[in-house]
C-alpha cells in the first residue's frame, strides 16, 4: 500500500465510508513550551490494525521511539484553507476534516508544521475523550511524524 490511491482506498473504503476519524488537539511543543498543532489518525472501529499499520507506513510516519521526525511533504502535508484541513497525498487524495478549532489553526499556520499520529486501536471520543491518555501511551501501536502545514 505505497500508492496515494491505495492509501486512500483503504481509508475511505470500497463503499466510501470513512474508516478512519481525524481529530486534532494543541499541545505543548518539546523543544520551546509553545503551541504545537497535533492531528491523530485511528481507524473508526476494530479490525482496521493492519490498515492503519500499512497506512502509517505508506504516509513515512515512524514506530514512536523518540521525537517524531519530519515526513517530506511529498509524501503528505497538511492544507489549511478556510474553515477546513486536508491530510494532502496527492493533489486528488485528501482526506478532509472541519476546522473547528481556531488554536489549532493557529498553532499549526504559526509553527508551519504539525504533528500526526496514526494509531491501530479506536479512540473513542477523540484527543479529549476518556480513553485518550490509555490510548496515547500504547506507543508499540503508534507511530508518529512532523509534517508541513501550508495555507491555501
Amino acid at each position: 500500500m505505497s500508492q496515494p490511491s491505495q492509501v486512500t482506498a483503504w481509508l475511505h473504503g470500497q463503499a466510501g465510508e470513512r474508516r478512519v476519524e481525524m481529530s486534532g488537539w494543541v499541545g505543548q511543543h518539546p523543544g520551546d513550551g509553545g503551541d504545537q498543532a497535533h492531528l491523530v489518525l485511528a481507524p473508526t472501529g476494530h479490525g482496521g490494525a493492519a490498515g492503519m499499520r500499512q497506512v502509517a507506513e505508506a504516509l513515512g510516519l515512524q514506530q514512536i521511539t523518540g521525537p517524531p521526525a519530519p515526513v517530506p511533504a511529498s509524501l503528505v502535508h497538511v492544507l489549511v484553507e478556510d474553515d477546513e484541513l486536508a491530510l494532502v497525498l496527492s493533489e486528488d487524495q485528501q482526506l478532509r476534516r472541519p476546522l473547528t478549532e481556531p488554536e489549532w489553526t493557529a498553532a499549526a499556520t504559526a509553527r508551519g508544521t504539525c504533528v500526526l499520529t496514526a494509531g491501530t486501536d479506536p479512540l473513542l471520543g477523540g484527543p479529549t475523550g476518556d480513553d485518550f491518555d490509555a490510548w496515547i501511551r500504547r506507543t508499540q501501536r503508534l507511530r508518529w511524524g512532523v509534517l508541513d502545514v501550508r495555507t491555501a
